[in-house]
């Protein structure tokens, strides 16, 4: 069972996921060695901390699409990626679709 310090963090991050939170960072709110942290989050989440947040972010966009006409451009802002073509191109590397062929389908 996670520490109570854990689940916090991840509750953190969900409800923060728009906002660039680092590893550091979430590893102090744990009061956590980074690499404590590091491990800890692989181990019980099955992702590495930075893959977690993109498909926290991913999975929220995916909604968005879906649920909206709003530009793929604004779907990225809203789920905190600065750069569209950034978001563009994780979203196609993680989901096998443009954000585009996604909304269509």
């Amino acid at each position: 069972m996670p520490p109570l310090s854990f689940k916090k963090a991840m509750e953190h991050l969900h409800d923060h996921y728009k906002q660039p939170v680092n590893r550091d960072q979430m590893a102090r709110i744990c009061s956590m060695s980074v690499s404590y942290f590091s491990l800890l989050f692989k181990k019980i989440t099955g992702y590495s901390y930075v893959n977690y947040v993109h498909k926290v972010r991913m999975d929220k966009a995916k909604i968005l699409l879906r649920s909206g006409l709003a530009p793929i451009s604004e779907v990225a802002f809203e789920v905190g990626y600065q750069d569209p073509l950034y978001f563009s191109k994780l979203f196609s590397r993680e989901v096998g679709l443009s954000p585009r062929e996604y909304r269509k389908g």
